[in-house]
Order: structure tokens, then sequence, then C-alpha cells
């Protein structure tokens, strides 16, 4: 469920959980890669396939720093002429 969604009279005001799918959403990242970044950093199991990596649940507080970590890390570019 999404922040501000009101379920039996009380608003949902912080997200604790995220699959896959909700994560990529939140910090806009294209699905298959966010999967292939966590594996990489053994969030999910390397051998998963996409139907169980999709299965998977995340806790926020521990996930959200790493995937914030990466995009604000500095891309690795090769030298702009020759060396």
């Amino acid at each position: 469920m999404e922040r501000g969604t009101t379920v039996l009279g009380v608003e949902i005001s912080d997200q604790k959980f995220y699959t896959v799918h909700s994560l990529s959403a939140e910090v806009g990242i294209e699905r298959p890669r966010l999967t292939r970044l966590l594996k990489k950093h053994d969030q999910i199991p390397s051998d998963a396939t996409d139907i169980e990596s999709g299965k998977a649940i995340f806790e926020a507080a521990k996930i959200v720093p790493l995937i914030d970590a990466f995009n604000t890390s500095a891309p690795i570019c090769p030298p702009p002429g020759p060396v």
C-alpha cells in the first residue's frame, strides 16, 4: 500500500517493507537492473529466478540506505582519451 492510503480509518504514513517492484518504483531504477544490484549485494540469492526475486520482501530501513548509496556513488567512466 502506498503512503497516504487510509486503511480501517488509519492513514499509512511510512512504508516499512518493499517488494522489488515497489522499490523499483520508489527509487526510479528499472526492475531488472535493481534485481541484479540486489543479487550482487546479497539481498536476493544469486540463483533466484525472476519469480522468486519478485516475491522477495525487503525492510525499508535496511534497503533504502543501500539504494541511496548506489544512486549517489560516482559512475565509473573510461578516461576521455588515450592514457
